[in-house]
């Protein structure tokens, strides 16, 4: 059964190992990153590109859990 899952800090570490794991599972991987545009695009375009070789599916959104907007 395939899920979709929101990941917080997928940036590196610990978030993006897990949303590779996860799309190798086949799940669709919401990969929360702050700054996507700015200091994160390097790892958002990166974490897009796995997922090209996988069967789920990563994708990189803006998420800012210190931003109450």
């Amino acid at each position: 059964m395939t899920k979709t899952i929101l990941i917080t800090g997928a940036s590196r570490g610990i978030g993006r190992l897990t949303a590779r794991l996860l799309a190798e599972q086949g799940h669709v991987v919401h990969a929360g990153l702050r700054h996507i545009d700015g200091r994160n695009a390097e790892a958002a375009a990166e974490l897009a590109g796995l997922s090209a070789d996988l069967p789920g599916q990563i994708l990189p959104v803006t998420l800012d859990v210190t931003d109450a907007d």
